[in-house]
């Protein structure tokens, strides 16, 4: 099973429910708002600028999950890993949307390879904190164009929870 790529930039799209079949093109992708604070929203790839449908996952300095930051433009240079605009999640569960915030203050997630595809890496982005909900898994989806946390009955075998589809941006 591959890694989850470190400080590379990619592109995430959306899926709805894992497992699913992937068309080869089309989907919703994870986009920079045009504001921090701003929900992390949905557009279709190409639509916006493309520089703010990419992302990296930098792992915690005490190695336990991953920030997912954004593409940050100094002046010159590559731009160093800690920097940019990163994923929050306010508050635990459903319905909390992820929104944009200084890397500093970003949230921390479990990120789990569910698979390889001939595209890329299918993923969930669970998020870490120490909320607890019965009978349910929490994760990274979306509800119309805005990302935020979805919440998933558990049970056996577990049902289609959403993912996203990891597409190397370099």
């Amino acid at each position: 099973m591959s890694e989850v790529p470190i400080e590379q930039y990619v592109f995430l799209r959306y899926l709805p429910e894992v497992p699913e079949e992937i068309p080869p093109v089309g989907g919703m992708y994870a986009t920079m708002p045009e504001e921090s604070g701003e929900p992390v929203k949905l557009r279709p790839h190409g639509i916006a600028n493309p520089e703010s449908q990419k992302w990296r996952f930098v792992r915690n300095d005490d190695g336990d999950g991953y920030k997912i930051e954004g593409v940050y433009e100094p002046v010159k240079g590559l731009p160093p890993v800690g920097l940019g605009p990163a994923w929050k999640n306010d508050a635990p569960g459903p319905g909390t949307p992820i929104t944009i915030s200084l890397f500093k203050d970003a949230s921390a997630y479990d990120v789990n390879v569910v698979k390889e595809h001939e595209l890329g890496l299918i993923i969930s982005i669970v998020p870490k904190y120490n909320s607890v909900r019965p009978g349910s898994s929490e994760y990274v989806g979306a509800s119309g164009d805005n990302v935020e946390i979805v919440s998933v009955p558990f049970y056996l075998p577990p049902p289609p929870h959403p993912g996203w589809l990891m597409l190397n941006a370099n």
